[in-house]
């Protein structure tokens, strides 16, 4: 019995890394058949579960053959790949405090099935945000009511008092808004995103609130990411700040082509978002997937990103600030 329960572990632990070669190769693919790029969000899965299946093999005193030094290769060079980039740039931006912040945003996919809204509702309070963007929280949800005691002004993917969760709320007013909605964005089947123009004597900025559809098989994104690009360029993108669940890792080619796109600068690099164990069993592996991001432009220095607690969603939040870099006086504005 011990033999077969040696060898069964071997076998799953040489299957396991083997999985991890085959979906990381199959992954590069996804440049140019999009379906496929869905494996390189599992890239961190991929990476660990090859790491943990070589101290499998090593604990039990099994010699790495040709094919499984193959294996962890493959595994190895496409997570450099995918993740490289990403993390070198988190661990160079590093992080300081947020002394001297001309603004703080919050960016939070609350959960329409939040388990715990007057928790989320007083953490988001206490950050004094001055913009709040919020995905899934309908205008009518208890998180909202309680927060426009607070950010009396309101803007949702299908206007200013539309029934819509994408949301960008605001101590100040606005002095233009929109939504950006298209097909049926509450049912993930079309963008869902608001944009909002603010002008705080200092500086002007655009808002633009996001919650894009889960890629393929549910839905295709390229076609949304493409109109938020061309809105982008549309009002300027030197003081635009971009925030919300993109629905995809900084190592899948979507995301990096939606950098390119926006011309902007993701400033919430490598931050671990989701699933929270609010999101059920695949919770309990802890945020292995950074899918909400912030961006924003030239106009904009980064002081500070940080997430939040865990707060009865599937997402955890992100917090950050930011400085206006010289010149202050472009105003961005829509081109005719």
């Amino acid at each position: 019995m011990k033999a077969v329960a040696s060898l069964t572990i071997r076998f799953v632990a040489i299957g396991v890394l083997w999985t991890g070669a085959i979906a990381g190769s199959v992954g590069q693919l996804g440049r140019v058949v999009s379906p496929l790029d869905g494996l390189n969000h599992l890239m961190p899965i991929w990476v660990l579960g090859a790491a943990a299946a070589v101290a499998v093999l090593i604990a039990m005193r099994r010699a790495l053959g040709a094919a499984e030094l193959g294996a962890l290769s493959i595994v190895l060079a496409c997570g450099g790949l995918q993740m490289g980039p990403e993390l070198f740039a988190a661990f160079a931006r590093g992080g300081g405090p947020a002394t001297g912040r001309d603004l703080r945003l919050v960016e939070f996919n609350v959960s329409k099935g939040n388990r715990t809204p007057e928790r989320a509702t007083a953490w988001i309070l206490n950050q004094d945000a001055d913009v709040v963007v919020l995905g899934e929280a309908p205008s009518y949800g208890l998180i909202v009511k309680a927060l426009r005691r607070r950010y009396p002004h309101l803007v949702s993917c299908t206007g200013a008092q539309g029934l819509c969760s994408t949301v960008i709320l605001s101590k100040r007013p606005p002095n233009a808004s929109g939504g950006l909605a298209e097909g049926d964005p509450e049912n993930r089947r079309g963008l869902s995103a608001a944009w909002a123009r603010f002008d705080d004597g200092r500086a002007s900025y655009v808002v633009v609130a996001v919650h894009l559809q889960r890629p393929w098989p549910f839905g295709d994104q390229a076609a949304d990411r493409a109109r938020l690009a061309r809105f982008i360029g549309s009002v300027g993108s030197r003081q635009t700040i971009v925030a919300g669940d993109f629905n995809a890792t900084p190592w899948s080619f979507a995301l990096q082509d939606q950098d390119r796109a926006f011309e902007l600068d993701r400033v919430s690099r490598a931050k671990f978002t989701w699933p929270t164990r609010a999101a059920g069993r695949v919770g309990l592996l802890g945020p292995f997937a950074p899918i909400d991001h912030v961006y924003a432009g030239p106009g904009w220095r980064p002081l500070a990103v940080r997430r939040g607690p865990f707060l009865g969603s599937d997402h955890l939040a992100l917090v950050v600030d930011l400085t206006a870099a010289a010149p202050r006086s472009e105003r961005p504005g829509m081109r005719g």
